[in-house]
């Protein structure tokens, strides 16, 4: 993901050198990510920017296309629990493709 290099204040233009590229878990970030890097880049800032907020999240380690026996991550969750286990891919498929399982109790 990328993030400030540096504070900026409100008004500055903003470029690439104030950027620099770290790897991060997105999923534990207060606020969602900026993905229109437009948004950001040659445009005056309509806020000040502390150092490291993230602003554009980059996926390098994740292919397009999954091959049987990958090593993929399966999510079960219930309203209350969410369960994160590694597992190997059954099939190939699509990189983010959902599988739907529909579990009944007894």
């Amino acid at each position: 993901m990328l993030v400030t290099a540096s504070n900026l204040r409100r008004g500055a233009k903003s470029f690439e050198e104030h950027l620099l590229l770290v790897q991060a878990e997105v999923t534990s970030l207060a606020h969602p990510p900026l993905i229109d890097l437009s948004e950001f880049l040659s445009e005056e800032l309509k806020c000040s920017l502390t150092a490291d907020p993230p602003l554009h999240e980059v996926i390098v380690q994740l292919p397009q296309v999954l091959v049987s026996r990958d090593l993929v991550q399966r999510i079960v969750q219930t309203e209350a629990l969410r369960l994160r286990q590694p597992v190997e891919a059954p099939a190939n498929g699509e990189a983010r493709e959902f599988i739907v399982v529909r579990c009944t109790s007894s």
